[in-house]
């Protein structure tokens, strides 16, 4: 019994120690974060991401410096490979885009007539939307930054998130590859 009792303090002093060092750490890591990817919810992401790969690996650092470079370190690299994938994705999206023909918007009447059509499919699926996906998704189409979508639907990050993922599934079921990644465009 004795045993248990000890464990549950250590327990407790081990999760009281890594709630001071994130209110110690978590503003300025955001701000070091936002450096490099310049938008605040991905920037707090990455050092949820750190903070949460820490505690699940059971880190114990016993010097102040040694926290303070892997903290450091851990956002830098992770924010490193955040740009890294946005490269790689919008890579493949030019890669993809080169495939797909382009229609001349001052082009004959028919090329005109299937571009036109391709908008009108996709702003169908769109409409298909529930709700609050179809807000989050149209705000992004007007150019929306993430931070903005979040303030002017009032609501939280994650459930920003949430809603774009979910819709990007369901647009991504629905549409041709082709009116996909026309539709992809819009977001890079």
């Amino acid at each position: 019994m004795e045993t248990q009792m000890m464990i549950d303090k250590r327990a407790e002093n081990a999760h009281l120690e890594f709630k001071k060092l994130y209110g110690k750490y978590y503003k300025a890591l955001v701000i070091r974060a936002f450096q490099f990817v310049s938008d605040r919810a991905v920037a707090e992401d990455i050092v949820q991401e750190v903070f949460a790969s820490m505690w699940e690996r059971d880190v114990d650092i016993k010097s102040a410096s040694a926290t303070h470079i892997y903290l450091y370190n851990g956002v830098r690299n992770r924010s490193f490979n955040y740009l890294e994938h946005q490269q790689v994705e919008r890579s493949y999206i030019q890669k993809k885009m080169q495939e797909i023909p382009e229609y001349d918007i001052n082009g004959s009447d028919e090329e005109l007539r299937i571009t036109e059509a391709i908008f009108d499919r996709i702003f169908t699926y769109i409409d298909q939307l529930p709700e609050k996906q179809r807000q989050v998704i149209r705000l992004m189409l007007e150019g929306k930054k993430f931070g903005e979508i979040v303030q002017e639907l009032q609501l939280s990050a994650s459930t920003v998130k949430t809603h774009r993922k979910r819709a990007m599934t369901f647009l991504k079921s629905k549409m041709t590859a082709k009116e996909y990644l026309l539709f992809l465009q819009f977001f890079i």
